[in-house]
């Protein structure tokens, strides 16, 4: 009997990202593509060269515009002049790692972790604001179910459920520690940076603006993934660290066998890029598809927050929005919860997950991983399509961005391939 078909994730592609040094996030909002470099201060505009539908092949990226985040902090003490703004030695980067497009006063704008700020900047007028995090970050870091006894680590961001909250992503690859889901309400979140005014104090003093921090309230969630073993036989396991999220409409087939509406216009792309699957499903008019998210987590042989490893791989997870929220009860926080009391829910993404392979081995047996450290990850496009025995499988035409340590910096194509039936019963158990 045939094995039953599993969750892949296989590498096509591999393109240099010349002019960002450290890619550290990655976002597509409104047919634009952003990238952020955590020793840079700017957030890069990547033209992806798809020249309408994309196909496996067609992807060119290069930077074509950079939008300052911040100023920075690498600063000759005796003249005051700048000395870098990208390449940033460790202890001066910004260290931007989590991006989203987040609507707020109206627009919609590219938010960025900054230490203890968080930075907002409208990618049309290149304006940015940053705003005082340190009451939201120094919560987080007090939070034992969200770091475990590890440090604060946020590697990534999303607004999930339709744009009704925001999650924050803790990388949880050192022992001790946690890969968990901080979720707020999005309303909650903005009204707390709308709290901290303007982002210019000396500008809100003079209008007599009050400037106050309302405590957030949030829901925390972990993520289980499987540790992977260390290269060589060396006995060794590391722990996967969650490093990039996005959200993709996912088009399940409906019960008669029919797919839902496609995710966009790369239905036929998604199931060029993906492994080879069989003819493709018509799209429905009446499926409005499922909010998923789309994971990266990377291995690294290392046992803590600060030094880098060896690169051991990465993987690629797909978990259901509403499984997520269902766990804490639409992201509503109770008093327990807020006390600590309340146990913390989990999701096992074994099964809804898989290591980046090489190209041609997505086909069974177990061969290396690609030895590439994703930390952003986004789709492209996303379909289903009838498999060779006739049932569906969902295909996610994906982006990656690496940060190899030193290197210049990759954008990888990456074919992501699931049984319909895997992703329907993750949707069940919500």
């Amino acid at each position: 009997m045939a094995a039953a078909a599993a969750f892949s994730a296989v590498l096509t592609t591999e393109h240099a990202l010349d002019g960002v040094s450290a890619a550290s996030g990655l976002e597509i909002s409104g047919g634009r593509c952003w990238a952020a470099g955590d020793d840079s201060v700017f957030l890069y505009e990547l033209d992806l060269g798809l020249d309408g539908v994309p196909d496996s092949t067609a992807i060119a990226p290069r930077v074509v515009k950079k939008l300052r985040l911040c100023a920075s902090r690498d600063v000759d003490a005796a003249s005051g002049a700048v000395r870098s703004e990208e390449g940033i030695p460790k202890k001066l980067k910004p260290d931007f790692e989590a991006i989203a497009a987040l609507p707020f006063e109206g627009e919609t704008h590219i938010a960025a972790g900054l230490r203890d700020a968080i930075v907002l900047l409208n990618p049309d007028t290149g304006a940015s604001r940053a705003f005082d995090g340190a009451a939201l970050f120094s919560a987080l870091r007090a939070e034992p179910r969200v770091t475990g006894t590890a440090k604060l680590n946020l590697e990534a961001a999303a607004v999930v459920g339709g744009g009704s909250h925001l999650a924050l992503f803790q990388r949880g690859n050192i022992p001790g520690g946690h890969n968990a889901v901080a979720l707020y309400a999005l309303a909650d979140f903005e009204a707390f940076l709308r709290g901290q005014g303007s982002g210019d104090a000396a500008a809100d003093g003079a209008a007599g603006v009050v400037v106050t921090r309302p405590p957030l309230r949030y829901a925390v969630v972990h993520l289980l993934l499987p540790p992977i073993a260390e290269r060589g036989g060396g006995g060794n396991a590391y722990l996967a660290g969650v490093s990039g999220a996005s959200t993709v409409t996912v088009p399940l087939p409906r019960r008669d066998g029919r797919a839902s509406a496609s995710a966009d216009a790369g239905h036929a792309a998604a199931a060029a890029a993906a492994p080879e699957g069989g003819d493709g499903v018509d799209a429905d008019e009446d499926g409005a598809g499922e909010e998923f998210l789309l994971l990266s987590a990377s291995y690294e042989a290392t046992l803590n927050e600060i030094d880098d490893g060896p690169v051991l791989g990465s993987r690629v997870a797909l978990l259901p929005s509403s499984r997520l929220l269902a766990l804490t009860d639409n992201g509503d926080v109770t008093d327990d919860v807020i006390d600590g009391a309340a146990p913390v829910p989990s999701v096992d993404l074994s099964d809804l997950s898989a290591l980046i392979l090489p190209p041609g081995r997505g086909d069974g047996g177990n061969p290396e991983p690609v030895l590439a450290k994703v930390e952003g990850i986004a789709a492209v496009a996303c379909s289903c399509s009838r498999g060779a025995a006739g049932e569906g499988v969902v295909r996610v035409a994906a982006l990656a961005v690496t940060d190899p340590d030193g290197e210049a910096s990759a954008v990888l194509q990456v074919a992501v391939a699931a049984p319909a039936g895997l992703l329907r019963g993750a949707l069940a158990a919500a």
